[in-house]
């Protein structure tokens, strides 16, 4: 049981609910197509903008990337890892 179902973009979230795209869930997608939501490129911009979230301080954006390295040491502080600068260091909470 799910609350909600997501899909990689909007029209990939309608096609599935045909019967030549379903794959035999079509119906059942069709069904829950209240729930049904496609979030382009698997990202909500909206929440997921490090520019304006107040846990990734200071923030970057596209077009300056400046702030993008410096949130870094503290992630790795709570994992206790450490991370090259060429690699990545991602954080999730259940929050």
């Amino acid at each position: 049981y799910s609350d909600a179902i997501t899909t990689v973009s909007p029209r990939y979230a309608r096609e599935i609910t045909t019967p030549e795209q379903g794959c035999g869930l079509d119906g059942v997608l069709r069904e829950h197509q209240g729930v049904l939501h496609g979030i382009l490129n698997g990202v909500d911009q909206a929440v997921w903008n490090p520019a304006a979230d107040p846990q990734v301080q200071p923030g970057y954006s596209a077009n300056d990337l400046s702030g993008k390295a410096l949130p870094r040491p503290g992630c790795s502080g709570s994992w206790a890892c450490t991370t090259a600068p060429s690699r990545c260091c991602a954080e999730w909470s259940a929050a």
